[in-house]
């Protein structure tokens, strides 16, 4: 091995190939070939809570859709670090970790400002952890001029105030079965939101927020559970859906 000429401690040769590792021409450091994941300071969150996401899947569910990423012992010791509140980026969206040990995570905010079509994945690799993707975060789309289409992880279980705030070029939304609580103007000022699909069966009026679904397109058409039709009107309409939105 070659000492460091910074440290003046040997490098580590591969464990696996006993060859030295190369290394990376853009920064110096070795290169593992592992996709690139940004971790951000727990001093750079914000103020915002972890989302508690209580029970959130069968044990027995194990179906990733999402193919899983090579990873080594130092992805592994990353994932090992990581705490509830820690912030990181996985393919131009951040996260925030909810629950390490349960594996869970928030999706807290879209990094790729010119996507019109947004795809929340079940899941996501972070330092060789499968994390679950269990709640989108509070403001995690406000103002968003340009989406036009979100598609839901199927174990999002909240979806958080402002969510969706005055995104006013968004057309249709698919609420997950797993959803126990949609937030405050959640979908607020959503002008041209004309179809809204609400498969869960799991909301109160107590879980829908304050306008949730006020000032969306007012003749937008919302289809719910057969089951719950009568009380998800009552929910809606207190939730601020304009009157003469059809409701099947």
């Amino acid at each position: 091995t070659t000492d460091n000429p910074t440290t003046g401690t040997p490098t580590t040769d591969n464990p696996t190939t006993g060859t030295p590792t190369t290394d990376n021409p853009t920064t110096g450091n070795p290169s593992t070939g592992i996709p690139s994941i940004s971790i951000i300071p727990p001093a750079q969150t914000t103020t915002q809570a972890p989302i508690t996401a209580g029970v959130l899947f069968d044990s027995d569910e194990e179906d990733i859709d999402e193919e899983d990423e090579a990873y080594d012992e130092d992805e592994a010791d990353d994932a090992e670090s990581l705490e509830g509140g820690d912030l990181v980026t996985v393919n131009k969206a951040r996260y925030e970790i909810d629950d390490a040990d349960e594996g869970t995570i928030i999706y807290a905010k879209n990094l790729n400002t010119a996507a019109t079509s947004v795809d929340i994945p079940n899941s996501v690799n972070v330092g060789g952890k499968r994390y679950r993707i269990v709640a989108v975060s509070d403001n995690a789309f406000k103002g968003n001029k340009r989406i036009k289409k979100v598609t839901f992880g199927k174990y999002i279980v909240e979806i958080g105030d402002k969510a969706f705030y005055k995104c006013t070029n968004l057309k249709s939304v698919v609420i997950p079965a797993k959803v126990e609580y949609i937030g405050n103007h959640a979908f607020y000022g959503c002008s041209n939101l004309k179809n809204i699909t609400i498969r869960t069966t799991k909301l109160s009026t107590e879980d829908v927020g304050g306008k949730a679904f006020a000032k969306i397109y007012k003749k937008a058409k919302v289809k719910i559970p057969i089951s719950k039709r009568s009380k998800y009107k009552r929910i809606l309409k207190k939730a601020g859906l304009p009157n003469k939105c059809k409701v099947r």
